[in-house]
């Protein structure tokens, strides 16, 4: 399976994402589960939609992993 980027696309969209929470000095600030980080997540699951793709939601504690020995 070949997979191409294009690096136009993906800097305009990576430039689009920055804009949300984007700092003065030229950074990005989003805390998470904050509305910022809410709004970024929104736009990527659109972006995923748009692209044909199945988005699964997890709750937020099934990222961590813990190792009982």
């Amino acid at each position: 399976m070949n997979i191409e980027i294009n690096p136009d696309r993906l800097w305009d969209s990576l430039m689009t994402l920055a804009e949300i929470g984007a700092t003065p000095k030229g950074g990005v600030r989003r805390l998470a589960l904050t509305e910022l980080d809410r709004q970024a997540r929104d736009l990527i699951i659109r972006w995923c939609t748009e692209a044909g793709c199945n988005v699964l939601l997890r709750a937020m504690m099934e990222r961590a992993g813990v190792a009982h020995r």
